[in-house]
């Protein structure tokens, strides 16, 4: 998998279902973690929401807890899919200097965090085998979950898990209330 850079925009998958189909920012690496095997490649993420994370608390390796108390949480570079193109500027472009190569990149990534807070969709959509994850990301789409979907629908994170045969009628609701899905 290739690597995260800082401020990029991913969906974090697998995992608690408290947390996956949370839309997240990248802070930084942070490697192997000391206390879970699990995390060989963690990356520190942020929410974009002000909902705090459900994570693992280790005292020492094996010994944990549950806490919910931060908008920040280590994650496992398997977990987390970006939501922008991570390869837009080649590491080592010949003929260009590295200084102006971190120049250009900060400039691109300026203006995809740009594009991406500004054309926001109302909804993102992942398929994945037999369920979808349906996430509204804004507050016009939550409230049209609130209105549209039963009371009872089951949740994935901050999404809706949909079986496929109700999927398509769901998308084209959305879409004849004028509402946008990526």
């Amino acid at each position: 998998m290739s690597y995260l850079k800082p401020g990029t925009i991913c969906i974090a998958i697998g995992g608690s279902g408290v947390n996956a189909g949370r839309i997240v920012r990248v802070i930084e690496f942070t490697g192997e973690h000391e206390f879970d095997p699990r995390v060989t490649e963690g990356y520190l993420i942020e929410a974009l929401n002000s909902r705090p994370f459900t994570t693992r608390v280790y005292r020492s390796p094996g010994d944990w807890a549950l806490i919910h108390t931060d908008t920040r949480a280590i994650a496992d570079r398997r977990r987390l899919r970006p939501l922008v193109d991570v390869d837009t500027v080649e590491d080592n472009a010949p003929g260009v200097p590295l200084d102006v190569q971190q120049e250009i990149f900060t400039e691109m990534q300026r203006d995809v965090l740009t594009k991406v807070a500004i054309k926001m969709p109302d909804f993102i959509a992942i398929h994945d085998g037999s369920i979808s994850v349906l996430t509204p990301m804004s507050a016009v789409a939550r409230t049209w979950c609130e209105e549209n979907l039963p009371e009872d629908a089951p949740r994935w994170g901050d999404g809706y898990a949909i079986e496929h045969r109700y999927v398509f009628d769901i998308l084209a609701g959305i879409q004849r209330d004028n509402m946008t899905v990526r």
